[in-house]
């Protein structure tokens, strides 16, 4: 058996030249863990939460490549219609003020897909199903919150997926990453960057 002694670093005494290297390592560990997709998702669920939209089935890609986006499917909770409503609509639109909160008992909104492979602003469609008590002149004003919720939709995506690639690239920016690694405080690496591991 032989003994040997290693030398020890901690990361802020690596050079710069194997700190970029341990920096690489730890995006790459990261992306491979889904840190980043978690926090992504997280954040999205929450936005989405807050403007009544679902939460179930949320899509994402944010990689720079064609087809990026995201997108979020299912029926929109009916306590959420009325503030979308009031939201995506003028106060003096008739819509806003003929469509009680009670008519969207008889009335489910739906986004759902329109696009088998990609999932963005573009690949969502608003739609209702509404009971047969509704009138022609209601049925009319139901397409015109449709519309508007259509055109929300479409916003809430663009300005999400924005937001998504901030928080990808600030997860990536060489200080955000400095200082995950050096808040890893039993992290110790050889001197060509490579982590040190306890056997």
């Amino acid at each position: 058996m032989r003994k040997a002694m290693v030398k020890l670093y901690k990361y802020a005494e690596l050079t710069e030249e194997v700190k970029v290297k341990v920096r690489d390592w730890y995006r790459e560990m990261q992306a491979e863990c889904g840190d980043y997709t978690r926090d992504v998702s997280e954040f999205f669920e929450y936005e989405l939460e807050a403007l009544g939209y679902p939460t179930d089935k949320v899509y994402w890609s944010l990689s720079n490549c064609q087809g990026d986006g995201m997108a979020f499917y299912g029926d929109i909770d009916r306590d959420s219609i009325a503030k979308i409503r009031n939201r995506v609509l003028g106060n003096k639109n008739p819509a806003r003020s003929i469509t009680k909160t009670f008519l969207f008992n008889e009335v489910t909104f739906t986004i759902a897909s329109n696009n088998p492979h990609y999932n963005h602003y573009n690949s969502m469609a608003v739609n209702f199903e509404a009971s047969n008590s509704v009138s022609d002149k209601m049925y009319k004003l139901l397409c015109e919150i449709r519309d508007g919720i259509a055109e929300e939709v479409k916003q809430v995506s663009k300005d999400l997926a924005r937001k998504g690639y901030d928080i990808i690239e600030s997860m990536e920016a060489d200080e955000y990453v400095d200082s995950e690694i050096e808040a890893q405080e039993d992290w110790e690496f050889h001197i060509d960057g490579e982590l040190w591991r306890k056997r």
